[in-house]
């Protein structure tokens, strides 16, 4: 995806969230495909264009499956944004 930052971890870190639950849109939103190509990749090549790095962040494992490179778990699973009507 991209080349490592700098030694140390510095640099500029580009995230691609690719979690959601895709209720109303029935499948992973991010697996869907634009110009043939699935919706994380086109983010994260684009971030990619001005960032050091790129990580992936999911936790559907339909989506971690098919996203190999610069992955990261979700660290709170179900914790996204709420939805409308449905607030805690």
């Amino acid at each position: 995806m991209t080349a490592p930052g700098p030694p140390g971890g510095g640099g500029l870190l580009g995230t691609v969230l690719a979690g959601g639950a895709s209720r109303r849109f029935g499948s992973p939103k991010a697996l869907a495909r634009l110009h043939g190509r699935p919706l994380w990749r086109v983010a994260a090549d684009r971030l990619a264009t001005v960032c050091d790095r790129v990580v992936v962040v999911a936790n559907d494992p339909v989506v971690t499956k098919r996203v190999r490179e610069g992955l990261a778990a979700d660290r709170v699973p179900g914790a996204g944004a709420p939805i409308r009507g449905h607030e805690a």
